[in-house]
């Protein structure tokens, strides 16, 4: 009876079987702790044919196969051992989960070349080690701790570079983030770090980006609790991250405050005037204070399923600063003016609300479809008063901004090696301003790029890949009654290529554009002082610019080295100009002439002492031209180093940059910054996290310089400033899991 019953289920399968002709496989691919595989390979063979799909970010995967009686599925992952399932009997559907252990024998490679390094075609894959996660509470902390040779980081201000100057976009899973998620990130959580040098498919229109592929649960999450405090210049960061994961959604919140207190700030400035009165001012601070407050709040949510990635995420931030006092004295040679006591006093109340919206579809697998959107709201009071001598001004000024942007972008991958991406997206921004002092006014701008992008790639074989990406965009813009209305055609050319399996070449020739500050584009004018004053140019215009690079990258089995050499090309750029009228010193802003610059970066990181050791230096020259009328040239070496030594539950590292000269494309002044250099330590146990970090002690008395030259004013600025003064920074965190039972709190 048994055999009858079981012969008549194996009929009414193969008859349901034959009836759709296809078998459905799906399933989750985690680790041990139940956390998703992302990006997992899942590989089927039915009848001879094999097909192959990737795990979505929560580890989820499905794929149809012909239906036979003997389905072969394999599961691979880098660092996890592969894993083979039989399925016997034609079915319709078969569910299987894939449990992948920790492979000891990749964890050794691991462990003697450091960050473990995978070269592809158009990305690059590193696998952080447990040391380099253990020295660090935060995603920004941990890529810096990995010392990818061609990324540039800066941990005070959040921004990441490349090595050829290109703008990194940071993402977790495939999502763009801002720099608060990307610290919300847990270091134990990140699998793997993706670098796109060459963007495609979703993320074209993008000058690079950094993904951090990170493990999705299914139920629970954290808490933490973090504080950072910088003495001698005081200020400091307070906040809490709460995350929390359910099935397809992840909710984040993010809340905080940030402080300052600065009491040191000394300047020492040297002016030559060429009025029809030739005269030099020497101004020296005696006193200043910068205080200010910076609440801010974000709210996200992200809902992933096998064919849908949604993201919303609602934020805001207020700033207040009561105190921006400026006190200095000035002398001048010969006496047109009295000695006297210029007092500068400046208080400002900001805020802004933004939203964010994602949307990314699969339709099938060639083809996909993308939307997303942004809004943010911005006001700003600022007031202003300034007395030297007998000679007095106050401005006050109200400021709203609109800043909007919408795109949709379609994703088409072909039968073998290419694929298209077209991306359409309007960016649009509106700014008013009330400006009262010397003359009341107000103006309003209003700026609007429409753009089409369609990018083509193709993989002529494993090695060599190259992409093309035209971009039609339309600019628009209006400040009061004068406008801009302006077609750029800007191409771009990648070509990419493996040296083998350890090197990675990479050509890029990429159009850039370069907008002028919105505040410059106005006819306002502010009175500075008894004797300059400042002047918009509601003429000025944008500049298009050229910026080719190559960069090669090489791993061996304790180091790594990335070199690069790039440029930046532009007929024009925008600066600054000095000129008389009604004996007067006017400061406004106008095109310049071309401008080249010039660098050749190298660096390279060495993993030593069984990964316990790594060390990472570099050097680049770079050479360039003034933006200013003399065009002097500037040229130089910079320097770095880097150390991080761990020891158990303790971590030491410490980082240094030579002094360089600094220039900007919108700005006639460049700079002699002096060298920075830092110390610290850190201790992690569980969910602990504590460091202390010792910056610039030696600088106390080490200025940095600014100039201006122009044929009737000349300037120099000596200064002392928070990012190059002496300071004591004390980090602590605290990380709280919170189980798929919420009423069960436990610390790690």
């Amino acid at each position: 009876m048994i055999r009858i019953f079981s012969l008549f289920l194996a009929v009414i399968s193969s008859i349901a079987c034959y009836g759709g002709d296809v078998t459905t496989l799906s399933g989750i691919v985690s680790d041990k702790g139940g956390a998703g595989l992302p990006y997992a390979t899942v590989r089927a063979v039915s009848l001879g044919e094999a097909r192959t799909v990737q795990t979505d970010v929560t580890g989820l995967y499905s794929l149809t196969v012909p239906c036979s009686d003997s389905i072969v599925v394999s599961v691979s992952y880098e660092g996890f051992k592969s894993q083979k399932a039989v399925f016997r009997g034609k079915q319709v559907e078969i569910r299987r989960d894939f449990v992948l252990e920790e492979d000891a024998v990749t964890l050794q490679e691991v462990v003697v070349q450091g960050s473990r390094v995978i070269h592809g075609n158009s990305k690059s894959m590193y696998f952080p080690v447990q040391k380099q996660r253990k020295g660090t509470n935060t995603g920004l902390g941990l890529l810096a701790n990995m010392m990818i040779p061609e990324l540039r980081i800066s941990k005070t201000s959040g921004t990441v570079s490349t090595s050829d100057r290109k703008n990194v976009t940071l993402c977790i899973n495939g999502v763009p983030a801002s720099r608060e998620e990307i610290n919300a990130v847990r270091p134990n959580d990140v699998i793997r770090i993706d670098y796109h040098p060459v963007p495609t498919g979703k993320f074209a229109g993008y000058e690079a980006v950094v993904d951090y592929i990170v493990r999705s649960y299914r139920h629970g999450g954290y808490l933490e609790l973090r504080s950072s405090t910088t003495l001698l210049n005081t200020a400091g960061e307070y906040g809490a991250v709460l995350k929390y994961n359910c099935n397809t959604w992840t909710h984040s919140l993010i809340a905080g405050t940030d402080f300052t207190d600065y009491r040191k700030n000394e300047n020492e400035v040297e002016e030559k005037v060429g009025l029809p009165v030739s005269f030099k001012r020497k101004s020296v601070t005696d006193d200043y204070r910068l205080s200010s407050t910076k609440p801010y709040f974000y709210w996200g949510m992200n809902r992933i399923t096998d064919r849908v990635q949604i993201s919303l995420k609602v934020g805001g931030v207020m700033e207040h600063i009561p105190h921006s006092d400026n006190v200095s004295s000035s002398a001048y040679l010969p006496a047109v003016y009295s000695p006297s006591l210029s007092v500068v006093r400046e208080n400002a109340r900001n805020a802004s609300v933004y939203l964010n919206g994602y949307t990314y579809y699969t339709l099938d697998k060639k083809n996909y479809l993308m939307l997303a959107g942004s809004y943010q709201y911005g006001h700003n009071d600022f007031d202003r008063t300034m007395t030297e001598g007998a000679y007095g001004s106050a401005v006050s000024t109200m400021e709203n901004s609109h800043d909007f942007s919408v795109g949709l972008t379609y994703i088409h991958n072909t039968e073998k090696n290419g694929g298209f991406t077209f991306r359409l997206y309007d960016l649009g921004n509106v700014y008013k301003d009330r400006y009262g002092g010397d003359v009341d006014s107000r103006q309003r701008l209003v700026n609007n790029y429409i753009q089409a992008d369609l990018q083509y790639r193709y993989s002529f074989s494993e090695r060599l890949f190259a992409q093309t990406e035209l971009t039609l965009r339309h600019v628009s813009s209006k400040v009061s009654d004068a406008e801009e209305n302006t077609w750029l055609f800007l191409p771009t050319l990648y070509v990419s290529c493996k040296t083998g399996e350890k090197g990675h070449l990479v050509v890029n020739a990429k159009t850039g554009y370069v907008a002028p500050p919105i505040q410059w584009k106005s006819d306002l004018y502010q009175n500075v002082n008894a004797y300059e004053q400042v002047k918009g140019n509601k003429e000025l215009e944008h500049v298009v610019a050229y910026m080719p690079s190559v960069s090669y990258s090489y791993s061996f089995s304790r180091l790594m080295m990335n070199a690069s050499v790039n440029a930046f090309l532009s007929r024009h750029s925008i600066h600054d100009v000095y000129y008389q009228e009604n004996n007067r010193l006017i400061h406004s802003y106008a095109l310049g002439k071309s401008l080249c610059q010039f660098m050749f970066d190298y660096k390279v990181t060495s993993f030593l002492l069984d990964n316990s050791l790594q060390v990472s230096g570099g050097i680049s020259y770079y050479t360039m031209k003034t933006n200013d009328d003399f065009r002097n040239p500037l040229r130089g070496f910079v320097c770095s180093f880097d150390a991080m030594y761990s020891c158990g539950s303790f971590t030491f590292s410490g980082s240094y940059v030579s002094k360089y000269k600094s220039m900007d494309f919108t700005s006639s002044a460049y700079s002699d910054l002096p060298c920075v250099y830092s110390l610290s330590a850190s201790y992690a146990k569980g969910g602990w996290f504590a460091s202390v970090s010792l910056a610039n002690f030696f600088n106390r008395k080490t200025y940095g310089k600014e100039y201006i030259n122009s044929e009737i004013y000349q300037r120099t600025d000596r200064f002392i400033s928070p990012d190059i003064s002496p300071s004591v920074i004390a980090s602590s965190s605290c990380f709280i899991v919170l189980t798929s039972d919420a009423r069960n709190l436990t610390v790690m």
